[in-house]
């Protein structure tokens, strides 16, 4: 009997918390209208709130499972508050909806009912995203439906959860850089690799064996471990690197290449040199670096990619840890593994970019789609359309794909010789009008993908 007052308030401060929250819900209700994976997770929050309370409701302190039920709502509601912070960072006049969009739809032929939230992260300049997340919304649907007062219509509306619901982060200081944004299909691929359960076969090379078993007899159980989780962990990096390139081609190696040039390797990430290995293996199986073919509207990209590579080199059997120096050649050894699994997945599922008009048949035509639309950006011209010819000859304009339009704007911009027409075009001088150059440039690809995305919206898009 002494416990109940003290149930009554931690009920009562819990009824207040999803009051409050629900509240909070209903204010920013309107700004969710046109984000699509906003929306549903703004639907999901307004409906398990109604199942909690319900549950809150009805639970009696007399009943066996009370503790276990209440610190389940507990948690719930901690989950639902954590939720409704992504939505308001998932707002559309903070992202560009127009390529998360775009993004969803590039994944859709691995997980059909897809949803990506890009939310706004106000730390130093990094992307990111949010691991095992499917899982937490599994749980709040299972708290969430579980008591009879939940109305039937929203317990259906609540009830699916998609195949994948990415949550991808972008740098507050990078809202405006639309090329940039091409490593959020390495996020992507973080969730890609989720659903999928991606984790390509390696082979331990003698030297990495050999040091390994060096070890000390009380130390060898921890070194195995540590370079296990370390290996690991790089593989899942790199993997979806390579799904990335999958997804965009060479649009987020340029992007890698301007935010991390030369980054060292942490407990989470492998070094920038082994990254641009692996993309650069991929890049090639997938014909954008073939010595005696290489697509004209990307002439520049083979010296980036060596500059990348070998400006990004260190002297990794000096690297004072151990584990670190063991994973890095572990996993060089397994690159080409790495890269021929992500991309047998990307085939066969019909997401990579060689099943949409860019494999190498297009490599040498001065009509492709790509370069079409870099001919666009050089007469400031929004790159959403191109033109192909039908079979029966006839000339059609078809809606652009988001990886031709970021393609043909890392063209203009990482070409110098193209850059330098770009900016002449508003008689800007590439270096004392740098930054506003830039901005064109950028507003000219963001309008291009908001324009294609409004006609694939109404059903114009091919």
């Amino acid at each position: 009997m002494g416990a109940e007052p003290n149930e009554d308030h931690r009920r009562r401060e819990l009824s207040f918390r999803l009051r409050t929250l629900e509240r909070a819900l209903l204010d920013i209700g309107p700004q969710v209208r046109w984000a699509r994976s906003a929306r549903f997770l703004w639907n999901l929050i307004r409906v398990s709130i109604g199942g909690v309370s319900a549950q809150l409701r009805s639970v009696d302190p007399a009943d066996v499972e009370y503790e276990d039920t209440v610190s389940n709502i507990e948690t719930v509601t901690d989950v639902l508050h954590a939720l409704l912070g992504y939505v308001e960072e998932g707002q559309p006049e903070r992202v560009p909806q127009a390529i998360v969009s775009a993004l969803e739809d590039l994944v859709r032929p691995i997980a059909p009912k897809s949803r990506v939230l890009v939310c706004y992260d106000w730390t130093p300049s990094n992307y990111g995203y949010l691991e095992a997340f499917r899982e937490e919304l599994n749980a709040v649907v299972r708290t969430s439906v579980r008591h009879d007062a939940v109305d039937p219509k929203s317990q259906e509306a609540v009830n699916v959860v998609p195949d994948m619901f990415a949550i991808v982060f972008l740098p507050a200081a990078e809202q405006d850089s639309v090329l940039l944004h091409a490593a959020l299909a390495h996020e992507i691929g973080h969730g890609i690799c989720e659903v999928a359960a991606i984790d390509p076969p390696t082979v331990m090379p003698d030297g990495v064996v050999g040091e390994l078993m060096e070890a000390e007899d009380g130390e060898l159980l921890g070194v195995l471990s540590d370079f296990y989780v370390r290996s690991q962990a790089w593989k899942r990096e790199l993997v979806a690197d390579a799904l990335s390139v999958c997804l965009l081609g060479p649009a987020p190696f340029m992007s890698l290449y301007r935010l991390a040039p030369n980054a060292e390797p942490s407990e989470t990430h492998p070094d920038s040199n082994l990254r641009f290995q692996l993309m650069s293996v991929c890049l090639k199986k997938l014909c954008f670096l073939n010595e005696d073919n290489v697509p004209p509207d990307l002439s520049w990209l083979p010296d980036t990619v060596t500059r990348a590579v070998e400006g990004s080199q260190s002297a990794v059997e000096n690297w004072p840890d151990q584990v670190f120096r063991l994973a890095h050649t572990h996993l060089e050894h397994n690159v080409e593994r790495i890269a021929e699994t992500a991309i047998a997945f990307g085939m066969e599922k019909s997401c990579a970019f060689g099943r949409d008009g860019w494999d190498a048949d297009y490599a040498q035509d001065a009509d492709a789609p790509r370069h079409q639309l870099v001919r666009r950006i050089l007469h400031a011209v929004p790159p959403d359309t191109v033109e192909r010819v039908t079979d029966k000859g006839m000339r059609q304009d078809q809606a652009a794909r988001l990886p031709a339009i970021l393609n043909a704007g890392w063209a203009v911009y990482a070409d110098p010789k193209r850059w330098l027409q770009f900016c002449q075009i508003f008689e800007d001088g590439p270096v004392q009008h740098e930054f506003e150059s830039r901005r064109k440039l950028q507003n000219l690809v963001l309008k291009a993908i908001d324009t294609v995305n409004v006609k694939r919206e109404w059903g114009a898009t091919a």
